[in-house]
This record gives C-alpha cells, sequence and structure tokens, in this order.
C-alpha cells in the first residue's frame, strides 16, 4: 500500500506545473461565480427533464484522489 502511494505521488507533475494549473483553474471558477453560467446550465439541462421531481447535490458526487485520513502525528 505504501509502495502505491509513493508511486502517485512522484507520477505527479512538477509543483510549478500543477500551481499553474490550479491557478487557471480557480481564474475558471471565478468567472462561473460572476457569470453565472453554473445555474444557466443546471437550469438548462433541468429543463430537459420535465419528469424530475428532486435533485440532490452531494459533496459525495467528487470523489478525491488521495484518501484523507487523520493520523496522531
Amino acid at each position: 500500500m505504501v509502495q502505491r502511494r509513493l508511486e502517485q505521488v512522484f507520477a505527479q507533475p512538477p509543483l510549478r506545473e500543477r500551481w499553474q494549473h490550479y491557478r487557471h483553474l480557480l481564474r475558471q471558477q471565478k468567472d462561473v461565480l460572476t457569470d453565472k453560467s453554473d445555474l444557466e446550465a443546471f437550469l438548462n439541462g433541468a429543463k430537459q427533464f420535465p419528469a424530475l421531481k428532486r435533485v440532490t447535490i452531494s459533496p459525495a458526487a467528487h470523489g478525491n484522489l488521495f484518501a484523507c485520513t487523520a493520523t496522531g502525528g
């Protein structure tokens, strides 16, 4: 298990590249929140399902690459 975790860590792109990618995603997120295109997309999609009665939005829909566990150290 430790070996797999090490392989995942070392397979990551360099920190600078990850930071640039993060900043790009953050700019995109800010743009979406500013122009409310997420709401427009959701409402447009909901119209495609006229029998839809309920939508549940849950953080469980987004997985994590690495499991986060608390360790006492």
